[in-house]
């Protein structure tokens, strides 16, 4: 990112008496510029700091999508806003959208930017890492429109110099012809209090799209059109009113779920007139019910299920509310084991933790209860004769999960290790209890938890539970940038374990978002915790380079450091990684069309680095295989080789790597033989002794 550059200075004699040292960077925001002097006499005397900040990460966004989404809902009340920010665009290219958590201001700035500005304009949303906004980093550069979301209580919280300063960033953005808008939360912006200053425009969205309407539009977009009249009626009508956009996606979710869920159950002639009524509109008449349950927020039983003993005899017992957060952990099951589940909260509430101190139990007490068909039935459930539990009062159990969480803030913690500790080892994401963890966190938006959960799933060994979590997190619209951003401080800190879970759910979330992974990965690379680490980046990427478009990234991030004069240890695993790439029987390397990697420069560090030489002598001896046709090819690899090998000390190591190359060339000549002649001047390499090469 910085670059050095040294130029000699001397006295009125022209004896050198120094050299200045300056410092320039790209790729990021300057906060300061200094130069130090570093005298042929005396110590080295540094003036002002230079410090460089990343900018945000850029995700970029379809411009054909976003003019025109699909599932989006425009309510009237946001034409005027809209109007005035059309028309405010040309003179004044920061926007702020002040908005209410969950009303869809994002959406609402994203089709403001692909709709408003020129097709040629990249259109990007940005993610941040700081912990509270700076317009030093911001991105400034040419022919660019960005979003980005200020919603975090924490990391985005704004003071009144900050917005002061977006009018001069409008200033230069608007000479680069790039824009910015920023999604504001109504209570960040009201808690600091701001004028808007010149050249910034800000609107208010002062009412959210119709919960229904949204409903609607998201089922069509997910092609279940067939599902709107499911809630249609005036009870799912009634359950959806005063929604935000948040509530409404997910409650989507959940009529969908619920038809899923009859296909699977129902009876295969049940089934088939369900699928005819998807033609006729008269799915309602198989689910209509089970919607309306689903879209309660059983508030109101929730309330008599966990009031006080005076709130009358629908108080449940502890031993009760244990088994109502078993029941909503697994959905279905054996009774059985719903009731171990039961039990072991049961336990952690009496306890410091799981078998510690377990719980007497008072047999004549249990005796003088009812039972535990009983006490199922009366929350709900039912049981066959086979003891299989089933809990039809669809989403009441992750109800009542939520509603422990967000009213008893002390039971949070616990509540994760009893989750973790229930979830099978080595099981899928599938798994119940993981689902509903994921599940739990999400509607919570527990990101605080986050690192809790991390911790108490090393501790337990339930390592793939930490895994799913992170994976499903990071991908959440909502909560996505929160957890992206730990998985980047976690990538950074010296432990085994936490690095290897880094390592898993970027392997998970590969696919989603190459760039995030990479850039996790890359940091690991940068700071592993152990040798072994180190080695299992190096495997990750070679996995990674085997995909043309996730090898094309991974070249692009060395390329763009190399320009910079860096070789980290990051690229130094990528550019190993890529020479296992071939391409019409080439090292891919050496074919590369763009010519933007200096290739040679790139094997000298990698040969000039002793702890990676034993890594790259497989892959060297292969290229030397692949180019033995091509002389001319060949001569350059040998130059290079060994010109790097001069620099190592470790004499005995690139020796037994010379042996190695036994490889006859297009000249009849071998590799190893050229490199003697070019180290040696021309001495058997077996001959070589360890002093000489010293020498």
């Amino acid at each position: 990112m910085n670059e050095l550059h040294d130029y000699p200075i001397s006295n009125s004699d022209h004896r050198p008496t120094g050299t200045v040292h300056t410092i320039s960077q790209s790729g990021a925001r300057i906060d300061a510029v200094g130069a130090f002097f570093e005298s042929n006499d005396g110590p080295v005397t540094i003036n002002p700091e230079v410090r460089a900040q990343a900018l945000p990460d850029e995700n970029r966004i379809n411009r054909h999508l976003y003019s025109a989404p699909p599932w989006y809902v425009f309510p009237p009340e946001w034409r005027k806003a809209y109007a005035e920010l059309v028309n405010a665009l040309p003179h004044n290219r920061v926007v702020i959208v002040v908005a209410p958590r969950g009303y869809g201001s994002t959406t609402f700035s994203l089709r403001l930017l692909a709709r408003e500005t020129a097709s040629s304009t990249e259109l990007v949303r940005l993610e941040t890492d700081w912990t509270s906004p700076k317009v030093g980093r911001l991105p400034c550069r040419r022919n660019v429109a960005c979003q980005l979301d200020l919603q975090d209580s924490d990391s985005d919280r704004f003071d009144t110099s900050f917005i002061d300063n977006l009018a001069e960033h409008s200033r230069r953005l608007r000479n680069l012809d790039s824009y910015l808008v920023l999604s504001v939360a109504e209570d960040l912006w009201t808690e600091c209090g701001a004028s808007v200053p010149a050249g910034v425009t800000k609107v208010h969205l002062a009412a959210p799209p119709k919960a229904l309407e949204v409903v609607e539009s998201h089922l069509r977009y997910k092609d279940h059109g067939y599902l709107i009249p499911c809630v249609n009626s005036s009870k799912a009508q009634e359950h959806l009113s005063g929604h935000n956009v948040i509530d409404a996606v997910r409650a989507v979710e959940t009529v969908i779920q619920i038809w899923e869920d009859f296909q699977r159950q129902a009876p295969p002639q049940k089934l088939k007139d369900a699928e005819a009524a998807k033609e006729s509109g008269s799915v309602a008449d198989f689910i209509q019910t089970d919607v309306e349950t689903a879209l309660d927020d059983w508030q109101e039983k929730l309330n008599s299920f966990f009031g006080t003993a005076k709130a009358g005899p629908q108080v449940l017992s502890v031993e009760d509310r244990c088994l109502l957060l078993a029941l909503g952990l697994r959905q279905r099951g054996v009774a059985e084991d719903i009731q171990a589940d039961a039990r072991e909260l049961e336990d952690l509430l009496k306890s410091d933790g799981p078998g510690k101190r377990k719980r007497k139990v008072n047999a004549y007490a249990m005796f003088s209860g009812p039972g535990l068909r009983t006490r199922m039935t009366a929350l709900g459930a039912t049981i066959d004769r086979h003891d299989h539990v089933t809990y039809k009062q669809t989403g009441f159990g992750e109800a009542a999960l939520l509603y422990v969480w967000e009213n008893y803030a002390d039971m949070r913690d616990l509540l994760v290790k009893w989750m973790i500790g229930r979830a099978k080892q080595d099981r899928t994401a599938q798994d119940p209890a993981i689902r509903t963890l994921i599940r739990l966190l999400l509607r919570a938006k527990g990101s605080d938890r986050l690192s809790v959960v991390r911790d108490e799933a090393l501790r337990q060994n339930r390592h793939e539970v930490i895994v799913h979590v992170m994976a499903d997190c990071s991908r959440d619209e909502h909560m996505g940038r929160r957890t992206r951003a730990l998985l980047y401080d976690w990538a950074g800190q010296r432990s085994v374990e936490t690095q290897r879970i880094v390592i898993r759910v970027c392997q998970a979330i590969l696919t989603d978002n190459h760039d995030v992974a990479l850039v996790r990965l890359c940091r690991i690379a940068d700071s592993p915790a152990s040798p072994q680490v180190q080695r299992e980046i190096l495997s990750e990427f070679r996995k990674i380079a085997k995909d043309s478009a996730a090898a094309a990234i991974i070249m692009n991030r060395v390329v763009d450091l190399q320009r910079k004069g860096q070789m980290p240890m990051s690229s130094k695993l990528a550019l190993l990684a890529l020479m296992d790439v071939e391409h019409e029987h080439l090292p891919w390397l050496l074919t590369y069309e763009h010519q933007d990697l200096d290739v040679m420069d790139g094997l000298r560090e990698l040969l000039a680095d002793l702890d990676l030489l034993a890594a790259t002598g497989p892959p060297l001896i292969r290229w030397f295989e692949l180019c033995a046709h091509d002389l001319q090819l060949s001569r350059r690899l040998l130059k290079v080789v060994a010109d790097a090998l001069r620099r190592h000390r470790d004499v005995a190591t690139w020796l037994r790597l010379i042996k190695e190359l036994d490889i006859t060339l297009s000249d009849g000549s071998t590799v190893k033989d050229q490199l003697g002649v070019l180290l040696f001047g021309g001495a058997p390499i077996a001959a070589v002794p360890v002093e000489r090469a010293d020498a």
